[in-house]
């Protein structure tokens, strides 16, 4: 307890409020951002084969997928009409993209925590010959060219994980809806935000009020931003449903239209 309080003495922790510190805050901050939002990414799709024999039909398909999207895994059972079921895969595989991207998230974030670090309690000898200082732009360097090429890379993997996931593409797949007699459709394409610790004030009056717990729902659910899980998971409104899903603990909200494609 003594060295840490020697060295919380010690630190110059003025260099924080300077452009040299306040910048690797900032690349902190948004590796963090970077890594959590696609590491953590999962989705899920629902479908319905509706057969020409409706006692053959399935009318509730799940199709999950998450990092790091290596799709040519992920497969569900599909009615084939005649009474029993096949296996239908989604196509590609785009692990290396998205694994790039959080790599270099990852590392940036060790940087930018071991650089704060340096700049707080070893200011003396980061400046010492000017080695720091020239070793920590060769680095930035390095990172800032990481950043645009794996971000390039995850752009180019997130467009193919969209065309792949897209529900008239995986309906393609699907032998027993090349038939005309069978009706295929997608009732349902939504993200599934991680378990999240985050308990606000509202959450907590619902747990304790029932009658509450319902107007907290719609307090952060309003009309105006319903729960839309049927638009796809690029899109803003989708970005609202994943706030709206951790306030309301992962359950649908009041207002919850119907779940349509």
């Amino acid at each position: 307890m003594d060295v840490v309080n020697q060295l919380v003495a010690g630190g110059q922790f003025q260099v924080v409020k300077e452009p040299l510190g306040f910048v690797k805050i900032l690349q902190w901050v948004f590796a963090i951002f970077a890594f959590a939002t696609c590491g953590s990414y999962s989705g899920e799709l629902q479908l319905s084969v509706d057969c020409a024999n409706k006692t053959h039909s399935l009318l509730n398909i799940e199709v999950e997928f998450e990092y790091p999207f290596r799709l040519h895994q992920v497969y569900f059972d599909a009615p084939d009409c005649r009474g029993g079921t096949s296996k239908v895969f989604l196509l590609g595989d785009y692990s290396s993209s998205a694994e790039f991207f959080v790599t270099v998230a990852v590392f940036a974030f060790l940087y930018s925590m071991g650089a704060l670090a340096t700049y707080i309690f070893l200011q003396n000898k980061y400046r010492e010959n000017n080695k720091g200082p020239v070793l920590d732009f060769l680095a930035t360097a390095v990172f800032a060219f990481m950043w645009l090429v794996s971000s390039s890379a995850w752009a180019k993997g997130l467009s193919d994980v969209k065309m792949a996931t897209d529900p008239e593409t995986v309906i393609k797949g699907i032998p027993s809806c090349q038939q005309k007699e069978n009706t295929c459709k997608a009732t349902a394409l939504r993200v599934r935000p991680p378990p999240s610790p985050i308990r606000c004030s509202l959450v907590s009056a619902a747990q304790e009020d029932p009658m509450g717990g319902a107007r907290a729902q719609e307090k952060a659910c309003p009309p105006s931003h319903p729960y839309t899980p049927g638009l796809h998971p690029s899109s803003q409104e989708t970005l609202n449903c994943i706030y709206i899903y951790i306030i309301c603990l992962s359950e649908p909200c009041p207002h919850s239209p119907p779940l349509m494609h």
